[in-house]
């Protein structure tokens, strides 16, 4: 007996030395990295990088802006509050702090839904671009005339419309398209697939009743376009929440006892270890019937509806950086692209396939995020993803 306790005690202290260790080397890695980022941003800008955090700069923004109000991550206000289901990332008609990646926390006035647009694009007789997606279409972290969206109104005379959704996966972009696609008269729609975690966020959306109301039922509707004043209120209800959660961090210090729980969760050494099989997971994620089956559902379901709304459908393929860090833009394995491809091609959807594109690019592709880190892509970034889509599309109509 005491053997076992031996080596269960001593395993547990391997583990917390592996875990000391881990914090002590990412604690001087995100030292080197934040002061890299800081001399780039000074060089580039002449302007200082905004090293406070998100609450902090929210609350010291907010003494200036006294509408302000933070993004809020699908995910997140799904596990605060599941009613009723809301499918913007905020209050409507106001100023939205969003994150920081780039030097400075950008923001944008929400339209009249909630969504990251000029709310005259409402007004609009006809949208050139509707775009739907993640984070990326939703335009973190960039200020609104830099995201896909803002980029497209400079090429075109008409509407552009933006119905991305921070943290959102397949089923809640579907369900937008359900509610908002109605209102306007959509030329064609720009539906962007992100690699890295598009099939990961069906997971929980698949749990999700009300979400799976629009999966089960063709005519399902919230009519949240009339629903304005509830949503509103329900976000400003989560926003509360988060907000008390967050009070350490908004009062400018931080909670010691944070780093401690932490510690004791072995955080760092489940990150390090989730990060070791990332890959693999979305490989076999992908791979999985249940779930592959699940998503041609639902493009099956979008390439209908845009058929009803005589809208054309576009797919885009957008990589993962962790794909152009390795040089892996041509491995068909990856986060089961070929599956992915695969089921486009056999629902004959007009696809945008970013990785063949990107292939074709000469400069430095991690130009194209912020720092040439991991993350959301920055100014330039977001510009050459519209330039090439708004080529595709426009070489694809020439030829039709």
């Amino acid at each position: 007996m005491s053997k076992i306790l031996t080596v269960i005690l001593s395993s547990l202290v391997a583990l917390y030395i592996v875990e000391a260790l881990l914090i002590s080397y990412a604690h001087h890695g995100e030292i080197n990295s934040l002061e890299e980022k800081i001399k780039i941003y000074k060089d580039e800008t002449g302007k200082e990088f905004d090293t406070r955090p998100f609450f902090k700069a929210y609350k010291e923004s907010k003494n200036n802006t006294h509408d302000l109000v933070p993004m809020i991550p699908v995910r997140e206000s799904l596990e605060i509050d599941t009613g009723p289901y809301s499918l913007s990332n905020g209050i409507s008609n106001s100023m939205t702090m969003f994150c920081n990646e780039n030097g400075y926390y950008a923001k944008y006035l929400s339209d009249q839904y909630g969504f990251n647009n000029p709310d005259n694009q409402w007004d609009q007789k006809s949208i050139e671009y509707l775009l739907v997606g993640d984070s990326f279409v939703h335009g973190m972290c960039v200020n609104e005339d830099h995201t896909l969206s803002g980029n497209f109104r400079k090429m075109v005379n008409q509407g552009v419309l933006n119905l991305g959704n921070s943290g959102s996966g397949p089923l809640t972009q579907y369900a937008t398209l359900r509610e908002y696609l109605p209102l306007v008269n959509a030329k064609r729609i720009i539906w962007v697939y992100f690699e890295g975690n598009d099939l990961l966020d069906l997971n929980y959306e698949l749990k999700n009743n009300t979400l799976n109301s629009y999966l089960k039922d063709k005519k399902y509707t919230q009519q949240l376009f009339m629903k304005q004043n509830e949503i509103d209120a329900r976000y400003r209800n989560i926003i509360e929440n988060i907000l008390d959660k967050n009070h350490d961090q908004i009062e400018g210090f931080s909670s010691f006892m944070i780093p401690v729980k932490r510690f004791f969760k072995l955080v760092s050494l489940r990150v390090f270890i989730k990060n070791l099989y990332r890959p693999i997971k979305s490989n076999s994620l992908i791979n999985h019937d249940t779930n592959y089956e699940k998503y041609r559902d639902i493009m099956k379901l979008v390439k209908d509806y845009a058929e009803e709304n005589n809208s054309q459908l576009y797919f885009v393929y957008l990589p993962d950086y962790y794909r152009i860090v390795t040089n892996r833009l041509d491995d068909k394995e990856l986060f089961g692209y070929q599956k992915v491809i695969g089921l486009t091609e056999e629902l004959q959807i007009e696809t945008i396939d970013l990785n063949k594109e990107f292939l074709n690019l000469s400069y430095d592709l991690k130009s194209l995020y912020p720092f040439k880190k991991s993350g959301h892509l920055n100014n330039r970034g977001y510009s050459e993803v519209t330039i090439l889509i708004n080529e595709v599309v426009k070489r694809n109509e020439s030829q039709n």
